[in-house]
């Protein structure tokens, strides 16, 4: 009795581990490395970067390129962050479209643009900065990090 339920057990085992070799990776309805990512129906690309140019000034550059012409496309916001004395980055400048002109392209594709902080010479700066598309269909927005940068 004790032999035949050592060899149910075992043969149970068995077949669970064969059957998660059987089942395929991809057949998990989780997100993972293989799942299907669907692509934006306004942005084809879009880049952000940050760089020092001299005297405490930091500029940071977007790139939005649309998926067409799109009626509206550029940076909607763009929040600058610098890293305090305790190392914690914290707001320091807003630039909007309401309030600074060239970060938005009407009817056009694709929208590239720079906006300069004026920082302090030593500081650590980034900024977030808030994409936005339209067209016809409907607005998107997206929002990336630059590259943290020193100011100069």
């Amino acid at each position: 009795m004790r032999r035949t339920r050592k060899a149910l057990v075992s043969g149970c085992l068995l077949a669970v581990l064969a059957l998660a070799f059987i089942i395929p990776a991809g057949a998990s309805t989780g997100a993972g490395p293989d799942a299907e990512i669907q692509a934006s129906q306004y942005y084809s690309h879009k880049t952000v970067n940050a760089s020092s140019d001299g005297n405490g000034r930091v500029s940071f550059l977007f790139k939005a390129f649309g998926t067409g012409t799109m009626s509206e496309i550029g940076a909607s916001r763009i929040v600058v962050y610098e890293e305090s004395s305790s190392g914690i980055f914290e707001k320091v400048y807003t630039y909007t479209r309401d309030t600074t002109p060239g970060l938005i392209q009407k009817n056009a594709g694709q929208k590239i643009g720079t906006v300069t902080y004026q920082g302090k010479v030593g500081k650590k700066y980034y900024a977030i900065v808030t994409f936005y598309a339209a067209n016809a269909n409907g607005s998107e927005f997206a929002v990336m990090k630059t590259p943290t940068v020193t100011a100069t």
